[in-house]
């Protein structure tokens, strides 16, 4: 058995600038006006699908890599579900005038600082790197301190 992308480090760039272009040409091009707009978004999913799948393979061996999907593929749909409330409160907001353009405008930005400062608090691991986390803020802190006194 071999690593899937440890024996071929170049998947990642093939498929983005190779296989990704090639069919995303063929679907604005050759298919029929009816069909490419359908097509298209459906390469754009499953292209988005094997990057976030991609991205994490390293060290996977071919007889894990079904069991190592449900990883990609639980944060895969974390992120097509953001993308589709976004798009909910954006289709909401489109004509109205309340709250909602702004909600349209933070949702993506809070779920972001919810990834960047809150993750921890929902992260199972956050007990046995403790430690680590306790030095990545005094790192933090240190260069704070620095920043500050130098200007």
């Amino acid at each position: 058995m071999f690593d899937i992308v440890d024996r071929f480090p170049l998947y990642p760039l093939i498929f983005c600038f190779v296989l990704y272009p090639a069919a995303a040409w063929m679907a604005l091009r050759l298919l029929p006006q009816k069909m490419r707009v359908q097509c298209f978004t459906l390469l754009n999913v499953a292209g988005l699908a094997a990057m976030c799948w991609l991205s994490g393979a390293n060290g996977v061996r071919v007889k894990d890599a079904l069991s190592y999907s449900k990883v990609p593929f639980i944060f895969f749909s974390i992120y097509v579900a953001l993308v589709l409330a976004n798009y909910g409160v954006l289709r909401r907001c489109q004509r109205d005038h309340t709250i909602w353009p702004a909600a349209a405008f933070l949702l993506p930005i809070a779920f972001l600082a919810y990834i960047k400062y809150a993750s921890d608090l929902l992260n199972p691991f956050t007990a046995v790197l403790a430690p680590l986390s306790l030095i990545h803020i005094l790192k933090l802190s240190v260069l704070r301190g620095t920043a500050a006194a130098l200007g």
